[in-house]
């Protein structure tokens, strides 16, 4: 069974990688809208610390402007300055294949036409790994989740967003994408200092 600060945790972090992954997804006023409605549920939600609190404000704050963030998401994303594959931060083994295996084993299907290794896809398939952890009905099931969850931290995710933050605060260090790969960054630095991977 989970204990209360493992289900705060799951659920706290099951919402930050769902709005990370709206966030790092092209700038439309429906997913703008979307990742700012899933901020302000987690604000009130009482499941935040006061730094996260503090930074998802800012966030909040620093996306006002739809016809800004869009500019700057072309400008970075678009020009081709900043991968969003995680093939660009690993193209010495064949992410592809781990990654259709993984997703297959967890029944997550990426977006048709769409890259599985997108950034946007693995934050949004981190956020469903919480999900199922939470709603496992066996210790062996919550058990093989959190391999993955942890795993999938260690091995995809935590170099990608550390090289992907980097390169964003090369193009745009003063940007809204800045503070938001930063917080992503720091938040799965959390995470792995949390679960000692």
């Amino acid at each position: 069974m989970d204990t209360p600060e493992t289900t705060v945790e799951l659920l706290r972090n099951a919402d930050l990688f769902r709005m990370f992954s709206l966030i790092f997804d092209y700038p439309t006023d429906e997913v703008v809208s979307a990742w700012r409605g899933l901020a302000e549920e987690m604000l009130s939600s009482g499941l935040l610390s006061a730094y996260l609190k503090n930074e998802i404000t800012s966030l909040l704050e620093k996306s006002s402007d739809l016809d800004e963030l869009q500019k700057e998401y072309s400008e970075i994303f678009f020009t081709g300055k900043v991968p969003m594959c995680e093939t660009a931060a690993h193209p010495e083994y064949d992410v592809y294949y781990n990654l259709a295996s993984l997703y297959k084993m967890f029944g997550f299907e990426p977006r048709s036409g769409e890259a599985p290794d997108h950034i946007t896809r693995e934050l949004e398939f981190l956020s469903i790994l919480c999900i199922k952890q939470l709603s496992a009905d066996t210790d062996h099931k919550k058990n093989i989740t959190q391999k993955a969850y942890n795993a999938f931290i260690k091995n995809n995710l935590a170099d990608f967003t550390q090289k992907f933050h980097n390169k964003i605060k090369q193009v745009k260090p003063d940007g809204f994408y800045h503070h938001a790969s930063k917080l992503l960054y720091n938040v799965l630095s959390n995470a792995m200092t949390h679960l000692k991977i």
